[in-house]
C-alpha cells in the first residue's frame, strides 16, 4: 500500500503531511501538486481537497441513515394511503 508524503509551506515554514489513507496503485505521482486545506486555528489539521478527503465521514453516516430514511418514509406513505 502506498501513502503519499506531502510537503507544504505555511507561514514560511516547510512542513510535511501524510494522510491516513493508503492505496494501491498510488493515488499520486512523485512531484504531483495537490491542493491542501487547513484549519487556521489548528495548523496540524490538514486535508487534501478532494471529494473523499472532505466528505468521507458524511458519506459513511449517510450510508447508515439511508435505509432507515427509506423505511421510515415508506411507513408514512403507507399510513397516508399513497402506497
Amino acid at each position: 500500500m502506498y501513502k503519499p508524503l506531502l510537503q507544504y509551506q505555511l507561514n514560511g515554514k516547510v512542513q510535511t503531511f501524510s494522510p491516513n489513507t493508503s492505496s494501491n496503485p498510488p493515488a499520486y505521482r512523485i512531484g504531483e501538486k495537490v491542493t491542501l486545506i487547513h484549519d487556521p486555528k489548528n495548523a496540524d489539521d490538514v486535508r487534501i481537497l478532494s471529494y473523499w478527503g472532505v466528505y468521507l465521514a458524511s458519506n459513511i453516516l449517510l450510508a447508515f441513515a439511508l435505509p432507515m430514511l427509506l423505511i421510515g418514509g415508506g411507513y408514512f406513505l403507507f399510513k397516508a394511503g399513497i402506497i
